[in-house]
């Protein structure tokens, strides 16, 4: 069990992500939380160009989400419009979808290009979310 701990512990510190002189890359890394516009939330960059910084960075991956809505559908046209990076879509499990939605994520995971791959659970209309915001 030791072994095992020092070992995790000794590829943390000397993990991919630091190169010989100390700076950052993200070369391989995949970003599997990214908002992107279209949204109907403000947002910093539209989908398609954080494809082409991931894909400059030497990024693997990303993973497109909205609270609102399934993203597979936008994950395939970026991919055709950035060739060469991984993109994926999800759907977050709020509201809009019917809450907790299995026919929902079952759609998003037939959208075409099988690019739809990540379910994530209730954000903005989770229980613990709804009460926060009644105290307030």
């Amino acid at each position: 069990m030791i072994r095992a701990g020092l070992l995790a512990a000794g590829l943390l510190l000397a993990g991919p992500a630091m190169a010989q002189d100390d700076t950052i890359s993200l070369k391989g890394a995949i970003d599997i939380h990214v908002h992107q516009d279209p949204d109907s939330a403000p947002r910093a960059i539209d989908a398609d160009d954080v494809a082409r910084q991931a894909k400059a960075a030497g990024m693997r991956a990303v993973v497109l989400k909205n609270h609102w809505e399934d993203t597979a559908a936008l994950a395939y046209m970026v991919r055709k419009m950035v060739p060469g990076i991984d993109v994926f879509g999800g759907i977050t499990q709020d509201l809009a979808v019917g809450g907790i939605n299995i026919e929902a994520a079952k759609h998003m995971a037939d959208m075409k290009g099988g690019y739809g791959r990540i379910v994530w659970l209730p954000t903005f209309d989770a229980q613990n979310q709804v009460k926060d915001k009644a105290r307030k």
